[in-house]
């Protein structure tokens, strides 16, 4: 629909080429794996992770979900809570793709399905101050630090991030119209 409406309104044209980027593996840590096989009897992630969910909080700042209850939010002071049952590595590697803005390939070797329970945090003040929000980032409230992203998968979850070179696809744009001004 959205492509639809960008061709009608913009005439835009595009198409996708590989190109060779940054990626990321997502590998069995030295330590050894600590991530949970699924429980039999719980249903398959029906709602994707980054659809948003009510929850509360906890004294660390992180998210705390009803029992069975699954999803991936950020807390109001930076940290971060994904939980989800019944995953398959591959979905796994597809939703850390989206937390570290590129690519990430299962090169686990790992069958089965898994329960992931896993709690990171960000320095929400430093990201403001990077995208030029000082005012924002002095705003807010002093948080709790905990682990980053690729410190709580190792420790947590017993898998870690290779950075690599891969192929991916590239939107390559071809034409696009300005916007039509209506007056």
């Amino acid at each position: 629909m959205i492509r639809n409406l960008l061709a009608e309104r913009l005439k835009l044209a595009f198409h996708y080429e590989k190109a060779e980027k940054g990626i990321f593996e997502l590998a069995k840590a030295k330590a050894g794996v600590k991530l949970k096989p699924s429980r039999a009897g719980l249903p398959a992630q029906d709602v994707p992770p980054w659809v948003p969910v009510d929850s509360k909080f906890g004294k660390d700042g992180c998210p705390v979900f009803e029992a069975g209850a699954s999803g991936l939010l950020p807390g109001p002071s930076g940290c971060y809570r994904w939980v989800a049952y019944n995953l398959s590595m591959e979905e796994i590697a597809h939703t850390l793709s989206a937390q570290v803005g590129r690519k990430v390939v299962d090169a686990t070797g790992m069958a089965g399905r898994f329960d992931v329970d896993l709690k990171w945090s960000i320095d929400l003040g430093w990201a403001l101050e990077r995208a030029g929000l000082e005012k924002e980032a002095k705003e807010l409230p002093e948080g709790p630090r905990g682990p980053s992203l690729p410190k709580a998968l190792r420790d947590q979850l017993g898998l870690e991030l290779i950075p690599k070179k891969g192929m991916v696809d590239v939107v390559v744009v071809d034409h696009v119209a300005r916007a039509p001004v209506e007056e």
